[in-house]
């Protein structure tokens, strides 16, 4: 596919994998990679599951609840890709 050379751009969840199988010494490229802060994706997190009750995740409880009592007590966050980029998965 990317030694065809009609490929410009390449969206992936896996950038390891897309990086590691697609492209080669003869097929480089440049990455980039953009995330949201942390910090600000777990508050958004806490206030959207308060209030998303067609989620298999809706946390009606958390309405009643400070955000520090829940980052200290209720906040079970596994961050998938940034543990998949640290090559923890």
């Amino acid at each position: 596919l990317i030694s065809s050379g009609q490929i410009d751009i390449i969206f992936s969840s896996n950038p390891r994998y897309a990086i590691e199988h697609l492209y080669d010494p003869m097929h480089t490229t440049s990455v980039l990679t953009m995330f949201r802060h942390p910090v600000e994706r777990l508050v958004s997190e806490f206030y959207y599951l308060q209030v998303a009750s067609w989620e298999s995740s809706y946390q009606p409880e958390w309405a009643d609840m400070d955000i520090l009592e829940w980052a200290k007590s209720h906040n079970s966050d596994n961050n998938h890709m940034v543990n998949k980029l640290a090559g923890n998965v």
